[in-house]
């Protein structure tokens, strides 16, 4: 009886293993005729969209399209420094792009379609005309006062990006207007902003309202027209390039047109949607992979190093990935990398996600923002030298510096999948600097800092 049992369940056993191999092995092929499929899939679209994107080089290098001086410099969306000069320049009749009225007539003819702008009798090429930037008043300075006493003509435009208006800013400038009445009998104020929305403080006051989005580029496309020197009109085709950019939606460049259209065909969308949900995670190994690999990196130079006693590298449970952040920390040996918001000087490498994405260095002093009003000695001349390292101060870090900076998240995240050992070696070697030189303050700021508690 006992052996009979024991053989039973011998083959009870080997019913169950033989079960379970086989379920193994049914469950491996689904999961490798599923990733067929999928690899299938993608490469047909990969091979449709390196077709279009063997095209886009050609067009890169004949024509540059994605090239405009104002992105390339910074200031694509600087209302003073860019647009207000911009206007001033090609409003004015003797202005540097020598074509005259053409860009003052342009303007005007744009205003005369808005309500509550005042006609203008009089021939304009027969004034004299003049711009002020900055215009200083008793009401405050408006960007700018575009003006002919011959004409009697006096408007007060003021220009907004992204930025709001001040306080009844609007009906500020109009009682500037009214003081200027016996000289001036055609005034209004404009409001230029980049899709023409109504003032917020004219309180009850006149106010033009203009649009980058369609008067401006109107003004200078039909400017453009008329403009001979090539000089001048690749100037003013990069400017309308750029308005375009900052508007909400701007539509991708031409040639993107192709690979949306290839993506949106029934047999690829499918496929396309696939990716896109596998996408959040893929983005999420290559990043936690680059991190990985500086987080590595640092931990060798450390070992090697005078100080693999004294300090620690450790990743930041605080800057998760999620919310904008990732890093590492080099932080001294005594402190506990469980502690929430250690008080200590410590070296980081981090990643910050605002728009732009930025890879820098820095060092920082936990949270506690007290040492800038009444800093140690030991804390000024670690400051003093990071300044000097031309790492400047921010909020609770004392010196940080831009290692790598990314238009946003998919360009940075393409690169570091790339080149991750290469950039990882890159910014270790950027962290390591800013160590290795101020390492000996930090240890006596950090000295100064227990004391203090």
């Amino acid at each position: 009886m006992t052996v009979r049992h024991s053989e039973r369940t011998g083959v009870v056993a080997a019913e169950v293993k033989d079960f379970l191999d086989r379920f193994r092995q049914e469950h491996d092929r689904c999961r490798r005729r599923r990733l067929d499929r999928f690899t299938a899939g993608f490469a047909r679209l990969r091979s449709g969209i390196e077709a279009s994107d063997a095209w886009t080089r050609e067009i890169e290098r004949a024509r540059a399209p994605r090239h405009n001086l104002f992105r390339v410099l910074g200031v694509a969306d600087s209302e003073d420094a860019t647009h207000t000069r911009m206007l001033a320049d090609l409003l004015d009749p003797r202005g540097g792009h020598g074509q005259g009225f053409l860009f003052l007539k342009a303007f005007l003819d744009v205003c005369r379609r808005k309500k509550g702008f005042p006609e203008i009798e009089g021939e304009i090429e027969s004034a004299s005309w003049f711009v002020d930037q900055q215009r200083a008043t008793g009401q405050g300075r408006i960007d700018l006062v575009l003006r002919s006493r011959r004409l009697g003509v006096l408007l007060a435009i003021e220009n907004k990006i992204y930025a709001s208006e001040g306080p009844d800013q609007i009906s500020r400038y109009y009682r500037w207007l009214g003081t200027r009445r016996r000289s001036y009998g055609k005034r209004a104020v404009i409001l230029l902003t980049l899709e023409g929305r109504a003032a917020t403080s004219a309180e009850g006051c006149p106010c033009v309202r203009l649009s980058y989005q369609d008067d401006i580029r109107r003004m200078l496309e039909t400017a453009l027209t008329e403009i001979v020197a090539p000089r001048l009109r690749e100037s003013v085709t990069q400017y309308l390039e750029t308005i375009q950019s900052l508007l909400p939606g701007s539509r991708a460049m031409e040639y993107d047109d192709d690979v949306i259209d290839f993506l949106s065909k029934p047999g690829n969308f499918a496929w396309a949607v696939k990716v896109g949900q596998h996408l959040p995670r893929a983005r999420m190994k290559v990043e936690v992979g680059f991190w990985d690999a500086c987080l590595a990196k640092v931990k060798q130079r450390l070992r090697a190093s005078k100080w693999a006693k004294t300090w620690q590298a450790i990743d930041d449970p605080e800057m998760t990935l999620r919310n904008g952040y990732g890093g590492l920390w080099l932080l001294p040996s005594e402190i506990d990398p469980e502690e929430e918001d250690p008080l200590a000087v410590a070296f980081r490498l981090v990643r910050w996600n605002r728009g732009k994405v930025f890879l820098y260095p820095g060092v920082t002093l936990g949270v506690d923002r007290s040492w800038q009003a009444n800093p140690s000695k030991e804390m000024a001349q670690l400051a003093e030298a990071l300044h000097g390292m031309e790492y400047r101060p921010k909020r609770d870090t004392i010196g940080w510096w831009n290692w790598r900076e990314y238009r946003g998240m998919d360009q940075y995240v393409v690169d570091i999948s790339q080149n991750t050992e290469d950039l990882a070696e890159e910014g270790v070697e950027a962290l390591w600097e800013v160590f290795t030189k101020t390492a000996a303050l930090a240890e006596k700021a950090n000295a100064a800092l227990r004391r203090s508690k």
